[in-house]
């Protein structure tokens, strides 16, 4: 199961009261906030202990390996595939927003519309829809 660029879009459309700046947490948390993604950004990342472990065998110590130009995805991707071959899968919680930090501004679903907006304009025809967010 994949969680995507649009369907991510889609979810804060149907709720217009949560496009907004900054970081926020949506309480009551809706049922279907938590989802399950192949990757994401690890900006906010929750990670047990025992992952990390069992992930050693297929990372060494090389935690965050930058993929090339082919596979893309960066090392965030990479990352998450290594946890899912030790077994563990991966979740996002759409009520928690915090977004990446650019300089001191951390960037929001508003920012996330803002950006997805402007990909739609400058789309060529071959939208990736294979990104998460």
């Amino acid at each position: 199961m994949v969680q995507r660029i649009n369907d991510t879009r889609d979810y804060f459309y149907a709720r217009p009261e949560w496009i907004k700046f900054g970081p926020f947490v949506i309480e009551p948390r809706p049922d279907d906030a938590l989802v399950e993604i192949d990757f994401t950004s690890t900006s906010f990342t929750l990670i047990h202990r025992d992952v990390l472990e069992k992930m050693r065998p297929y990372v060494a110590d090389v935690w965050f390996e930058m993929d090339d130009e082919i596979k893309g995805g960066g090392e965030d991707r990479r990352f998450f595939q290594n946890a899912k071959m030790a077994g563990f899968p991966a979740f996002v919680d759409r009520s928690c927003v915090v977004g990446h930090l650019t300089g001191d501004i951390p960037t929001s679903v508003a920012d996330f519309i803002a950006w997805d907006s402007a990909s739609v304009f400058n789309d060529t025809g071959q939208k990736d829809d294979n990104s998460t967010g």
